[in-house]
């Protein structure tokens, strides 16, 4: 069987610096470093169960559909609100 010789632009794509990331999250944590990993979309913990009802809630309420990339004015308010809590700092939408 001939040896594999793929086209010339497959050689050209990069490695994900994402998967680079965590490549380097998975050996830090070989060498026994407590690391958060956030890298490829998949947190290492379970999520908590107040967001996991909230988030049931909103299926049966039909919320199921891709929001503005602001997110929603709900959201957007609290958010406003936890930053001017913990800052002191007041902004608007």
């Amino acid at each position: 069987m001939p040896e594999f010789v793929p086209a010339s632009r497959v050689t050209r794509i990069k490695s994900s610096p994402s998967v680079a990331a965590a490549a380097r999250v998975r050996e830090l944590k070989a060498e026994g470093r407590r690391i958060l990993d956030l890298t490829v979309g998949e947190p290492d913990f379970d999520t908590p169960q107040h967001i996991k009802d909230a988030a049931i809630a909103a299926i049966g309420r039909g919320e199921t559909k891709y929001t503005s990339v602001t997110g929603t004015p709900e959201l957007q308010k609290a958010i406003l609100q936890t930053l001017h809590r913990k800052t002191g700092q007041q902004y608007g939408p």
